[in-house]
């Protein structure tokens, strides 16, 4: 081997050229959202790389480097300014000591957090509750004849749905226990308003954050939701009915592992604020981009009812087990989630070691993201993607009719709701996989029961809010209720 090759240095991504301290900004033709981010990865490929400032950001455009990159839990951590030790599951311990602790907690996640016996549990538990409580007011408003406003109406179901899935939900909870849950809605829309941004001339400028100094600007928000969990572990704990042999929900299955001496108490508070810390927040967004583009498509929307009119009949509310029974209703809530997607960009990850994506060296201390939008209206992977097509999800679609034509046609590409969960956060992907069950809970149900019509004459706006999450602009339905 010539010294010449032994010499030379590792090949990075391509991408834009960068100045010292301010990284590539400057030379991009506008503030990358993942708009641009996708016409960058049209000119250097589908993993490149540029600064922001003196960090070095990998975007992956391509589901196979994704799995690639990813697949390798070890390799990298969720990074966020308002993670920290407990969050990281043991990362902090020195050695033996940290891969233990996060082997342990891995390994109890995936025997007793996971499968589908417990997700399940929690939409038997507060799926559905939540779908009935929502059903009854729309209702009421109908009757009344009120029009809804869908952003407004269905913003808090993300963080409900997450902290009932975590805490449960009971009659008996106490005001101290009421007040946590307060104080803990707070703290997560502050911690989001400081990694989110509604404008994209700031959208990835704020991923600044992830990685400057994030344990101690981190510090004193982290001690405060340690307090806030706490809190709220022992409300669950106090409950008269909580049973260890009947749990409810996820801090109790927790609680009994801990009265059998699996866990300790820092484990069981660990667990509890990474499933928080990952939860996704774009259930309500998705289903009020479902609700006009419905309204806006009254032969999709009849074609939904007709389906279920013919399977169920109106008044019987569909379940879990009816998604084969509603092929075309599934079709159409999938390409929702593909056509409109709520979350564009995966969050950060942060390279802990040394890696390659693609067959290209990526250095410790990078951070990578997924351009989720790119994926989902690729060529190569879905045919005309800008058109909304719920067809091609239909399962007697030929496979020519289902992808893309471009000179990757022979691959597919997955549909990512909520981002990626490819094993680097497990506690994350519970309440993840608990969300997209909810989604056609709230889809089927509310179609069961209701058509929906724009206020004014038709169509409604797509323009989309862009920011960490895209959601749509104001607007209001109204509600006619099936017979």
């Amino acid at each position: 081997m010539q010294a010449s090759t032994i010499l030379a240095p590792p090949q990075l991504p391509p991408g834009p050229r960068s100045l010292p301290l301010l990284g590539a900004l400057p030379f991009l033709v506008k503030a990358p959202d993942h708009q641009s981010l996708g016409r960058l990865a049209r000119r250097y490929g589908d993993v490149f790389l540029f600064h922001i400032g003196n960090v070095p950001t990998v975007v992956i455009s391509h589901p196979e480097l994704m799995v690639e990159a990813f697949q390798q839990a070890n390799t990298w951590q969720l990074d966020s300014p308002h993670t920290g030790p407990d969050s990281n599951q043991g990362q902090d311990l020195p050695g033996t000591a940290g891969r233990n602790k996060r082997l342990l907690l891995r390994r109890f996640t995936e025997q007793k957090l996971s499968g589908p016996g417990v997700r399940q549990m929690l939409v038997h538990n507060h799926a559905e509750p939540m779908v009935e409580e929502l059903l009854e007011r729309w209702q009421h408003l109908s009757e009344w004849g009120k029009f809804i406003n869908p952003t407004r109406e269905l913003d808090n179901i993300d963080y409900n749905l997450s902290f009932r899935a975590v805490f449960g939900n009971s009659r008996h909870d106490s005001l101290d226990f009421l007040s946590l849950k307060s104080q803990l809605r707070e703290h997560t829309a502050w911690t989001n308003a400081t990694n989110n941004s509604l404008h994209p001339s700031n959208l990835l400028s704020s991923l600044k954050c992830h990685t400057k100094r994030p344990r101690q600007e981190s510090k004193l928000p982290q001690l405060d939701r340690d307090r806030i969990v706490a809190g709220l572990i022992d409300g669950v704990r106090l409950r008269p009915e909580f049973d260890p042999a009947q749990p409810t929900c996820l801090a109790e299955i927790m609680l009994a592992a801990q009265a059998e001496g699996t866990l300790d108490w820092s484990e069981v508070r660990s667990l509890c604020c990474h499933v928080l810390t990952g939860a996704p927040s774009g259930l309500g967004r998705l289903l009020g981009w479902l609700l006009v583009l419905l309204a806006n498509r009254p032969v999709i929307q009849a074609g939904i009812h007709e389906e279920m009119e013919r399977v169920l009949g109106w008044g019987e509310a569909p379940t879990s087990d009816d998604r084969g029974d509603l092929p075309y209703t599934l079709a159409c809530i999938t390409e929702c989630m593909r056509y409109l997607t709520v979350t564009p960009l995966s969050s950060p990850l942060r390279a802990i070691r040394s890696t390659e994506i693609g067959g290209y060296h990526v250095p410790a201390g990078s951070q990578a993201l997924v351009n989720i939008y790119a994926i989902h209206h690729d060529e190569r992977f879905w045919a005309l993607p800008q058109v909304f097509r719920p067809k091609r999800f239909l399962p007697e679609r030929s496979r020519s009719e289902r992808l893309g034509s471009g000179p990757d046609n022979s691959q597919t590409a997955p549909v990512m709701p909520f981002g990626i969960t490819l094993g680097v956060n497990q506690e994350a992907a519970i309440v993840r996989e608990l969300a997209e069950s909810a989604i056609w809970l709230f889809a089927t149900r509310l179609l069961n029961r209701f058509q929906f019509k724009p206020r004014e004459e038709p169509p409604l706006t797509m323009n989309e809010v862009l920011g960490m999450e895209n959601s749509s602009r104001t607007y209001l339905l109204r509600m006619i209720p099936q017979r």
